[in-house]
């Protein structure tokens, strides 16, 4: 268009434009956009909308900010969240919970871990619960820790499933342990047998490395509840997610485009397409894709929106340090720090750290299993030249 082109036409459309759209230069009765809209996006996830509302594009992100936005995107599908083990069936879930009182969010996620034959363990991210309080940003405040407790004990419910064991389908609840949330202190609300809302009784949890002390009070608690020190493991759970991501073992959902649906692509039996190879003249058979509805609920979309502003806490995280083999850590980037939190992101490293270890113990089991089967190997050896000697 600078050069003259007729064919050619550029223009950046803003909110600005569409809120004020006018038809024949009359104001539209209904706007196409409103402007509580855009606020309302503003505040809930500004870099998102800044993008989509304003035009204001960001970058990948340099050396410094080791997640970058396209790994993210290359490993996100379009699904809903999971809130709940809905079919009741045999899954291995995690929880990871950053609690917090005062300053700062307190944020849980929920990860479920699938064997893949091609790969192995993988981390698919379900959903994000953030226990801020609605309201005015000034006023907002977590809501209590007895009913932060309350909601996870529900959550452990509701992913576990009806029709198995207490915690049979979850692995861990893990709680970070800084003084800053008073995780050591939370751990003691989980210790003792309790009765979830819908009046069933529960075992207790405890972990008993960390909380050895009360293990002979509580001897009937199961041993599924992790308190993770931050100061010790914070950096090695970085370095773990940073890994796993970049080998395409994490999965997210896709960024949410706040229409109240998805549409989810799925193969079309009844549709076949022939595609012709180019290099070998094959004719290759393959399904069509047919793309179903899915409505979502107002829980789904809230997982949804909190899952997309963990994405931008990750990608605003920046590693300090690490030059010639100095000590590095993991935070946020001084413009960001003063404007978000990085609460949500750090509840999604620790279930990642909980898939490297899942990885680490495959590899060593089936390390352990080619051992077995020489030393039986061996052994057979021995016994048919000892049967030969006699």
């Amino acid at each position: 268009m600078f050069m003259g082109d007729p064919e050619y036409f550029v223009a950046s459309l803003d909110c600005e434009v569409i809120i004020g759209a006018t038809l024949n230069g009359i104001a539209l009765s209904v706007p196409l956009l409103s402007r509580d809209k855009v606020d309302s996006a503003l505040r809930t996830n500004p870099a998102k909308a800044s993008r989509e509302y304003l035009n204001r594009f960001d970058n990948d992100g340099g050396d410094g900010h080791p997640v970058k936005r396209s790994t993210i995107v290359h490993n996100s599908v379009v699904r809903p969240p999971l809130l709940s083990n809905v079919d009741n069936s045999s899954r291995r879930f995690a929880i990871a919970w950053d609690p917090a009182h005062d300053y700062d969010n307190s944020a849980c996620s929920v990860g479920e871990y699938v064997y893949d034959e091609n790969v192995g363990w993988k981390l698919k991210i379900q959903n994000v619960v953030n226990f801020r309080q609605l309201g005015e940003k000034k006023n907002r405040k977590n809501i209590r820790t007895p009913e932060q407790v309350e909601e996870i004990k529900d959550m452990l419910v509701k992913y576990n499933g009806k029709g198995f064991a207490d915690y049979e389908n979850i692995d861990y609840l893990f709680i970070d342990a800084g003084s800053g949330g008073g995780g050591n202190q939370i751990a003691d609300y989980f210790m003792e047998d309790w009765i979830d809302k819908y009046g069933v009784k529960h075992k207790g949890l405890i972990d008993r490395v960390e909380s050895e002390v009360y293990s002979s009070q509580f001897p009937k608690a199961v041993n599924k509840l992790k308190l993770i020190q931050p100061k010790k493991y914070r950096t090695e759970m970085f370095d773990d997610f940073i890994e796993l991501l970049n080998l395409g073992l994490i999965e997210f959902t896709e960024e949410y485009d706040l229409k109240g649906y998805l549409n989810i692509a799925e193969e079309n039996d009844n549709e076949i397409i022939e595609e012709v190879d180019e290099n070998t003249g094959e004719i290759n058979k393959i399904k069509g894709v047919s793309y179903k509805t899915h409505k979502l609920s107002w829980e789904e979309e809230l997982a949804l929106k909190n899952i997309d502003i963990a994405k931008e806490e990750l990608i605003a995280t920046m590693k300090y340090g690490g030059e010639a083999g100095s000590s590095y850590r993991y935070g946020l980037s001084p413009e960001k720090k003063n404007r978000m939190h990085d609460d949500r992101a750090y509840s999604l490293v620790m279930l990642a750290w909980h898939l490297k270890n899942l990885r680490r113990e495959n590899i060593t089991k089936r390390e352990k299993e080619k051992v077995d089967i020489s030393s039986l190997l061996q052994f057979s050896s021995q016994e048919v030249k000892r049967r030969k000697l006699f």
